[in-house]
């Protein structure tokens, strides 16, 4: 998952919860 760049930042969350809201916003992933 740390492939992609982190062009998603919902709060400036940055760390575990990122990928659990990108798999959640992002359910392609």
């Amino acid at each position: 998952m740390n492939e992609k760049p982190k062009r998603i930042a919902f709060q400036g969350e940055a760390g575990a919860n990122s990928q659990m809201a990108c798999q959640e916003a992002l359910p392609e992933l």
